[in-house]
């Protein structure tokens, strides 16, 4: 059946830049989906595309071990938070998403697409991490 949708997905790509912030924002986003497989136009009575975004430390995406990040989102981008996500640091990560229509129709997982985590740099008044050098506190 010809329900299968063509993510343009595969051209899932995380920007990954740090909005400036206390938390540590990060963006991914991706192409709209337009077409099925086939490259047929999805009606527009099918419409808003929703995408449902997820992160796993395996490229096959099988369960256990899928993390969801968002259910639902109709924009192409989606900001969160690599914090609350609870992504694993200095280790590499793999994003994929699935594109779901009005009528319930769920394409496959489109190709994941890796990240490496950085570590977190240390917070700021860290003891043995001076936020000052003595020269600077006694002029």
């Amino acid at each position: 059946m010809k329900k299968l949708l063509a993510l343009a997905i595969c051209c899932l790509y995380v920007i990954l830049s740090s909005i400036q912030s206390s938390a540590e924002n990060r963006t991914i986003s991706w192409d709209p989906v337009t077409t099925y497989t086939d490259d047929t136009f999805i009606p527009s009575s099918l419409f808003p595309v929703y995408y449902d975004i997820y992160w796993s430390s395996t490229t096959d995406f099988l369960l256990p071990g899928i993390h969801t990040i968002v259910i639902g989102e109709t924009n192409v981008l989606h900001v969160f938070d690599a914090v609350v996500e609870g992504l694993p640091r200095q280790t590499t990560i793999y994003f994929s998403a699935r594109a779901r229509l009005t009528d319930g129709a769920t394409s496959e997982f489109a190709p994941a697409y890796a990240w490496y985590v950085p570590a977190l740099p240390p917070p700021v008044g860290v003891p043995g991490k001076p936020i000052l050098n003595s020269a600077s506190l006694y002029r």
